[in-house]
């Protein structure tokens, strides 16, 4: 836990530090008349800095874990690091042909390199890299975006899940050709990001998703439909798995129902939802502003079948990684009269973040018990 400690330390020293030299150069500025002074662009680099100073770390972690640290990592190295090292290609394709890219790129590393520990650094930059790059762009809070990003169970699945982790990476990718309504390659970044794990179909929703004009009035509809949802989950989740198949109802269906426990991120996610659409000024929000709180929504509803199944939770990762962006963007752009509010909850969110994130959550995944491979 350490190590997380050091994390949070050097993140929340380096934003005041950033911070600092920001309010120094606009101090300076103003006293030669502050014309020339890009006071937005200045505070997006602080923003960056900050963000970047964390995922920076926080790959370092990852990069350096020992095996222990992710319950699924110890599988990973043996059942494919090692084990696909000595296997051919068409042994390789005839075991695991259902996300065969994830399998290639095993073979070239193990075939390349001899350390497991460059394999788990391999992974870890092609997942969390572009969530990086994500988050430097579009966050409008970095401490906050931070903090949640501790809580959220994206922080865990790229220390145990490494298939799913670079699945959730690619959805960087296919988020950017979906605003840009690229629609045929957002379509094969999906697909591609489906060889690596095939809940990666599910990104799909972002194309429509994103680009619906969801505005404070849909609220009078949403609201109900999230207490439909709630009231009878458990046969929406049984009828979609009927839906998609004997095999997958078969796997996931009645004898997994209600046992994840997931009830207090389904709250949580339920008032940001509700904060977002209260506090966010419509009138001066962009189509960005929009459509990642429209993410944020999806990803509040598709937590209502969470407390069901643990696969529910895998396949709301995707999602839930939009949601520190909406966020931050709607403190950001709020109304007038919520001005002051957003400082206070921004303040109050990112210290319970925290306090969560060391005190009360889970450690399903093992990761809390850090320690380096060396």
């Amino acid at each position: 836990m350490t190590a997380y400690v050091f994390l949070i330390a050097i993140t929340i020293i380096a934003h005041i530090f950033f911070r600092y030299e920001y309010i120094d150069k606009r101090r300076r500025s103003l006293a030669y008349g502050g014309e020339d002074f890009d006071y937005d662009g200045a505070r997006s680099r602080v923003e960056s800095r900050t963000i970047g100073t964390f995922f920076v770390i926080y790959i370092a972690l990852l990069c350096l874990r020992d095996s222990t640290v992710g319950v699924d990592v110890r599988g990973y190295i043996n059942n494919y690091f090692y084990q696909f090292k000595s296997l051919s290609w068409q042994q390789i394709v005839e075991y695991k042909g259902d996300e065969l890219v994830f399998s290639a790129l095993t073979k070239v590393i193990g075939t390349l390199f001899s350390s497991p520990q460059i394999y788990l650094s391999i992974i870890a930059i092609a997942s969390v890299g572009p969530v990086m790059y994500l988050y430097k762009r579009e966050v409008k809070g970095a401490i906050l975006c931070c903090s949640f990003f501790l809580i959220s169970l994206v922080f865990e699945i790229f220390f145990s899940g490494l298939r799913q982790a670079v699945a959730v990476g690619l959805t960087v990718p296919a988020f950017y050709f979906a605003k840009d309504k690229k629609i045929f390659k957002f379509i094969l970044v999906v697909l591609f990001a489906m060889n690596f794990h095939l809940s990666a179909a599910i990104m799909l929703l972002i194309y429509p998703i994103y680009h619906a004009k969801i505005t404070r009035k849909w609220l009078w509809f949403v609201l109900p439909i999230m207490a439909i949802i709630y009231r009878f989950n458990s046969q929406i989740f049984n009828f979609l798995l009927l839906f998609a198949g004997e095999k997958y109802y078969t796997k996931y269906g009645v004898w997994g129902l209600g046992t994840t426990n997931q009830y207090g991120l389904l709250v949580l996610f339920v008032l940001i939802a509700v904060y977002c659409f209260v506090v966010l000024d419509e009138e001066q929000a962009d189509a960005d502003d929009i459509g990642f709180r429209n993410l944020l929504l999806l990803a509040t509803l598709i937590q209502f079948f969470a407390p069901l199944h643990f696969i529910v939770s895998r396949m709301n990762y995707y999602f839930i990684l939009f949601i520190p962006i909406a966020l931050t963007r709607a403190n950001y752009k709020s109304k007038p009269q919520f001005w002051q509010l957003t400082r206070i909850a921004s303040a109050v969110m990112t210290v319970y973040f925290i306090v969560y994130f060391f005190f009360m959550k889970g450690d399903a995944l093992h990761i809390m018990e850090y320690r380096f491979f060396f």
